[in-house]
């Protein structure tokens, strides 16, 4: 869902830039339905990612250090969730205060009358679209090591090893695939 919010935005805030850009006509109203849906931080899936991040204490460096990325990021995205709950209730007080033009200015983080910008709005936007990737690529490089582990342990342990684990990325839907950052964003970690 923070996908699809921060997807939005960005389409939205560039067609206000083109809007205000052509000096449209006195009178002329840019027209959108501002989102100001909640976002549910997902408990069960965060538990379940930070049980992942102690399993991986055995692992080997590198996985030990994505945990550790993973966990801050977690942290992080939970506090941006919050600060835009709490930046949503500002704009809503603000919208009956400021002229559209202005309050499009504050909600898009663009320059306003005198030259001023209030990027609150913008950054946090930017940052949970960040930071969702950034759980995202962690949980998915953690998996994967976490089943190159598995096979490694079940060699060495044979017959009385449990089955090795191992998780796929590979057969996703396109829906879902597309969600998955880029390795090329996370370089240092290949």
């Amino acid at each position: 869902m923070s996908k699809d919010i921060c997807d939005l935005y960005k389409a939205d805030r560039k067609r206000a830039e083109d809007f205000l850009a052509k000096g449209a006509p006195e009178g002329t109203i840019f027209e959108m339905q501002y989102d100001f849906r909640s976002i549910s931080f997902f408990e069960h899936e965060v538990d379940e990612l930070k049980r992942l991040v102690i399993q991986m204490g055995a692992a080997p460096e590198k996985a030990v250090m994505a945990a550790f990325q993973l966990s801050q990021c977690l942290h992080s995205l939970e506090g941006i969730v919050e600060g835009r709950a709490l930046e949503i209730k500002r704009l809503t007080a603000l919208k009956d205060k400021l002229n559209s033009d202005d309050f499009l200015k504050t909600y898009f983080g663009l320059p306003d009358s005198k030259g001023h910008m209030d990027q609150r709005f913008y950054d946090l936007l930017t940052a949970l679209e960040n930071l969702t990737d950034s759980v995202i690529f962690f949980s998915v490089f953690m998996a994967k090591k976490s089943g190159e582990l598995s096979i490694k342990l079940s060699k060495e342990l044979g017959k009385i090893a449990p089955k090795a684990v191992v998780w796929s990325f590979d057969d996703l839907a396109p829906e879902h695939a597309e969600l998955i950052p880029p390795n090329e964003a996370f370089a240092d970690w290949d």
